[in-house]
């Protein structure tokens, strides 16, 4: 038997909140893992979880890293997420619009912006109801693009090469963020490949940045020297 409580306990949350409409289908959480310095920021992700108890474990983990995230970045904030449950018959519009109710209703205390399985117009939706929310998509992308750059480049010093330029790099993804990083690796000479559930977004990427294309089923165990999943 779930046990909501039980399951707080486990996932090492104190403060989460658990949001239903029922006219639009949205199920979400919302994790306030830390707001000491500030206001708690982190991301919305969208997916179809297998479980409440799954979608109570990731927005904890999730909310909890971003408290460090922001403690090492040394901002004046503490750690958030949100997760939507996607469910077959969830109006996704109105419930992205509700879930930007939530929000606001906060009074700022959550910031957030997009993050796995969340669209621009997802956030957009959202941002037709509160202001607390980053609709930059190109920023957002560039940013963690890059910041995910920066750790694949420390693996490769770790190894002791020097920089990324005539490594063989593949991006597990074309959406939002393997875009960014997709992006950010060519433009240090590295030499990419991609792949994505939707071929044509990962042949576009590819065309558009000088790399190649696979399928998506095939760009685990493709022979390269670092993988970005």
């Amino acid at each position: 038997m779930f046990d909501f409580f039980e399951e707080l306990s486990s996932a090492g949350a104190h403060r989460i909140l658990a949001l239903q409409d029922k006219a639009s289908g949205l199920r979400a959480f919302i994790a306030l893992d830390d707001t000491t310095l500030g206001p708690a920021c982190g991301g919305i992700r969208t997916l179809a979880y297998n479980s409440t108890a799954e979608a109570l474990t990731d927005v904890a983990k999730l909310a909890s890293a971003m408290t460090l995230k922001c403690a090492i970045a040394g901002l004046d904030a503490g750690g958030g997420k949100a997760v939507v449950m996607l469910q077959p018959d969830m109006d996704r519009a109105a419930a992205f619009r509700r879930l930007g109710d939530f929000i606001e209703d906060l009074g700022g205390l959550f910031r957030t912006a997009g993050d796995l399985g969340t669209t621009n117009e997802d956030l957009l939706q959202i941002a037709e109801r509160t202001s607390h929310v980053n609709t930059s998509s190109n920023q957002l992308s560039t940013a963690t693009g890059q910041g995910i750059v920066n750790c694949i480049r420390a693996c490769a010093i770790e190894r002791g090469l020097t920089g990324l330029s005539g490594l063989h790099i593949a991006v597990q993804g074309c959406g939002l963020i393997g875009n960014g990083v997709a992006r950010s690796l060519a433009a240090q000479g590295a030499k990419v490949t991609v792949a994505d559930v939707d071929e044509n977004k990962a042949k576009m990427l590819a065309n558009e940045i000088g790399g190649r294309w696979i399928a998506a089923d095939k760009i685990l165990t493709t022979e390269v020297d670092i993988i970005s999943p």
